[in-house]
């Protein structure tokens, strides 16, 4: 049983307001990164919610905090906005103004004792709980990520990922067809830092017509590339059209991992 002292903060902490995707100004205990300009950035809170407000302050002492980076603008097909992106995340905030959606970066958390919360409220525009909700889909997706033998990415990295990018980049009525590709699956053999390999890589685009427009550019370069040590083939398919036996034996290339720019915005 939580003693006075835990259930009061509880308590406090709730009607403050207080869950994970909460946003608040920085303070003197809680501030920004020295890296971070403080003009355009805000804090929010990674912590799950039924944590920030736990009653057993022994057993959850901490909450997790990240910058979020104000943007003016709110862009749902940008890459860090659809989740594709480990690294960043977009989500856009609830109350139009000068900034409408914020950016969080994954290397900017930090933990902090959880009682520093209280004494104060999340301020400004927010983002809601829905939203909120994708901060910890994403995290788990951070940690969670494919891990391919070092030797094979270094096979791969010039020449089957250089590939793809350069395809899922070329414009299909004004807008690149990494828009409209939902996941990348990967299968390889053996596991290990020897080799040799024989990868197998799915591409699963949103409709038919992105899959019919990025698997005849795979086509063009014959449908496989041969990297020394490693051959590689590659499958395009439609998500309607892809069952999960298409996928045995293969893992999801988690968002844009060893894609690099993939996606990024354009200044």
């Amino acid at each position: 049983m939580a003693d006075a002292f835990g259930r009061k903060q509880a308590e406090a902490l709730l009607l403050a307001g207080w869950r994970q995707g909460a946003l608040f100004a920085p303070t003197d205990k809680i501030p920004l990164p020295s890296a971070a300009d403080g003009i355009d950035n805000i804090l929010v809170v990674l912590t799950q919610s039924c944590t920030v407000v736990s009653e057993r302050l022994n057993s959850d002492p901490v909450v997790e905090v990240a910058t979020a980076k104000l943007l003016k603008k709110f862009n749902a097909k940008d890459q860090a906005a659809t989740g594709k992106s480990f690294r960043k995340l977009i989500l856009p905030l609830e109350q139009d103004g000068e900034y409408n959606a914020i950016e969080i970066d994954i290397n900017s958390r930090r933990l902090y004792p959880r009682d520093l919360l209280l004494g104060f409220a999340p301020s400004g525009s927010q983002i809601s709980e829905p939203n909120a909700r994708k901060i910890g889909g994403w995290m788990a997706r951070y940690f969670s990520r494919v891990a391919l033998p070092n030797a094979l990415v270094e096979k791969m990295k010039e020449t089957t990922f250089e590939l793809i990018k350069s395809v899922l980049k070329t414009e299909q009525e004004g807008e690149p067809l990494h828009m409209n590709t939902k996941s990348i699956y990967i299968g390889w053999d053996p596991d290990d830092e020897v080799g040799p390999y024989q990868v197998r890589i799915t591409i699963v685009c949103s409709d038919q017509q992105a899959t019919e427009a990025v698997d005849r550019l795979i086509i063009e370069t014959g449908g496989s590339v041969v990297v020394e040590g490693a051959a590689v083939s590659i499958n395009v398919s439609s998500a309607d059209a892809t069952f999960l036996a298409d996928l045995e034996g293969l893992v999801r290339l988690t968002e844009w991992d060893y894609l690099t720019d993939l996606g990024e915005p354009q200044d």
